[in-house]
């Protein structure tokens, strides 16, 4: 997007929260959003039911996202239904939850582009308002919103990087005044602390109104982070990369920011029981060869991670920090950064107010169960405290009436109360020199009570990186036991003569399923996810053994996912409900003699004729399992 496009885009988002008061206003919204045109993101918040006010302060988050996306309240109720109806399967808002949709139309086919945010309370209306502004800020960038476009002279600046906190850093400039460089405008995807760190020099152009600095003109295009890369890391040698995409046969890793290798399975692990979406996390950092090639090309079954020397990651910029870095090192207390200050605005008579920039904190996406979204709130981080300043200044002294401007008769008269005046003005003086000095006592307290809650904020900072790693340690774990298992499983039926345990088919499927859920499940989560109750269909054993392409421990594995409620979080299987046609504005099946809903869950993705797992869930909560078939077959 040109400069200027930008500058004109910027200047017409809204700048006052827009309340929606009827179903004619909400149809409108919902059709602004799924036009593939519009120019800037909406941040939409709704209000719990039963309240005319959202637990998140609509106005809190449009201050932090003035000028990069619109911020839009919708009320629970009929305006939310109607909302709901215009708006495609599993992108509504409603019942407290708030959304941020992005520019384009991407996000109606992959809902995770567009997060789901839940709050049941103020307070935790309070921790949700910075996952939004991280969304918002986020889905500005990639909109092409994030370069304010401004060269000018009397924009550019520089100054010198203080402090960082999570995701902004706080800039203090060359003429004495402070900014902040905001992580989602600047390199998405890559954390403020792996692009910049304490004591850097930085130059970019200034926002006036939000006080954001725009740095991105320091940042390599990617065909300099290409060049980087091979200037850097040599054929041989081992290198740290983040795992980008998993998929069976492959996975995608970045050695620097959109420079990425795809490495097949066979570079990985010779093993033909492992699966690579088993090894690998999306977001993992991990140690990779270089292969010598024209491209990037990476291998990884030959990586001994003791024996191998590991190059450092590249800095992006100058003096700036590796972009990746396999233990991050807990952030040192000097380096406990405020959350840096937006623009002020001064009330007559009042103190200045500094407003705060935006936070970010980690919020658990949705959950869907069968029918309409039923909200889960997630972990919730402790909100950072705003960085506010106080400062009152006396107001100037008027100046007192020359005594030349009376008749001389009054001379003396003058004079005496000239003299009065000036006493009253002094000591109207005093009295305010007073009171902003006691207003800057109040200030010093005030800041120092800020530092001491940005401590407390970095350490529980360094607390929750490594609670993250001793959960990343613990899934590999729990990755390599389940291959262990897995391989058990198919030795001891190797072992095993190839014969039945019951004569009857339904007694046989039904310990197939037990078994696998024994396996499936670990001890620990057991008591969380129980074996459900299910039936089986008139139909079912036959269509499953005349099922081709697929093997049965697959079907076993997908089935206990659904028993047991885990299908709705694992997006390979596309869990959703099953309709009478292909087009998706054809109704959904709903089994007459009891209202049971009909739904669909992949067995396999990206393969011909892939197939699908169809069963019914009952009003009662049972699922009764229908049939397998292929992916065009959508009888059940």
């Amino acid at each position: 997007m040109r400069a200027g496009a930008t500058r004109d885009v910027r200047a017409s988002i809204p700048t006052t929260v827009t309340h929606l008061t009827s179903a004619t206003e909400a149809v409108a919204l919902a059709a602004r959003l799924t036009d593939p045109g519009r120019s800037w993101p909406v941040v939409v918040i709704s209000t719990p039911a039963g309240s005319v006010r959202p637990h998140v302060d609509a106005d809190a988050v449009l201050r932090e996202v003035t000028g990069w996306a619109e911020v839009v309240v919708v009320p629970t109720g009929s305006v939310s239904w109607a909302f709901s109806d215009a708006m495609p399967p599993h992108t509504q808002v409603y019942g407290g939850a708030s959304r941020v949709y992005p520019v384009g139309i991407a996000w109606v086919d992959d809902v995770r582009r567009s997060r789901l945010r839940f709050a049941y309370s103020a307070e935790e209306g309070g921790r949700v308002q910075g996952p939004l502004v991280h969304d918002a800020l986020a889905a500005a960038a990639g909109a092409g919103l994030a370069s304010s476009g401004q060269t000018d002279a009397d924009r550019m600046v520089g100054g010198t990087v203080r402090l960082l906190t999570t995701a902004r850093a706080l800039i203090a400039l060359d003429d004495g005044t402070q900014a902040a460089v905001a992580e989602e405008l600047t390199l998405p995807g890559v954390p403020v602390e792996r692009l910049l760190r304490p004591g850097m020099r930085v130059t970019g152009s200034l926002d006036p109104g939000t006080r954001l600095l725009d740095i991105t003109g320091m940042v390599p295009a990617r065909d300099e982070r290409l060049r980087m890369v091979h200037a850097s890391y040599r054929p041989g040698t081992v290198v740290l990369g983040r795992v980008v995409a998993v998929e069976e046969e492959a996975v995608t890793i970045a050695v620097a920011p959109d420079v990425e290798a795809h490495v097949r399975r066979a570079q990985v692990t010779g093993n033909e029981l492992d699966r690579l979406t088993d090894l690998f996390t999306i977001g993992e950092v991990v140690a990779a060869r270089v292969v010598p090639s024209p491209g990037v090309s990476l291998r990884l079954d030959d990586v001994d991670d003791v024996a191998d020397e590991i190059v450092p990651a590249i800095a992006l910029l100058p003096d700036g920090p590796p972009w990746l870095d396999a233990t991050p090192a807990p952030r040192a207390e000097h380096s406990a950064r405020p959350e840096p200050a937006g623009p002020t605005t001064t009330e007559p008579g009042g103190p200045t107010t500094e407003r705060a920039g935006p936070t970010t904190a980690e919020a658990a996406g949705p959950t869907t169960e069968p029918g309409r979204p039923n909200p889960r709130p997630g972990p919730r981080p402790r909100p950072t405290p705003a960085d506010l300043r106080a400062r009152r200044t006396p107001p100037p002294v008027p100046a007192a009436p020359s005594s030349s401007d009376a008749p001389a008769v009054h001379a003396h008269g003058a004079a005496r109360d000239l003299s009065l005046s000036l006493d009253a003005e002094r000591a109207l003086t005093r009295r305010l020199t007073q009171r902003a000095e006691a207003a800057e006592r109040r200030a010093v307290e005030f800041e120092a009570e800020v530092i001491g809650l940005r401590r407390e904020l970095a350490r529980m900072a360094d607390e929750q990186r490594t609670h993250e790693a001793k959960a990343g340690e613990l899934r590999t774990r729990l990755r390599e036991s389940k291959n262990v298992a897995r391989r058990a499983v198919a030795a001891a039926a190797d072992a095993q003569a190839p014969q039945a345990e019951f004569l009857d088919p339904v007694d046989q499927f039904r310990h197939d399923v037990y078994l696998t859920w024994a396996v499936e499940v670990p001890a620990t989560d057991k008591p969380e996810r129980p074996l459900g109750d299910y039936d089986l269909g008139p139909h079912f054993l036959e269509s499953l053994d005349q099922l081709q392409g697929v093997p049965r421990e697959r079907v076993l594995t997908v089935v206990v996912w659904v028993l047991t409620g885990q299908a709705r979080h694992v997006n390979g299987l596309q869990l959703h409900r099953l309709r009478t046609g292909t087009g998706g504005d054809d109704p959904v099946r709903v089994r007459e003699s009891d209202n049971a809903t009909a739904w669909r869950v992949s067995l396999q993705v990206d393969t011909p004729s892939a197939r699908r797992l169809h069963f019914w869930q009952r009003t009662d909560g049972r699922v009764e399992l229908a049939r397998v078939g292929l992916h065009d077959d959508f009888s059940i």
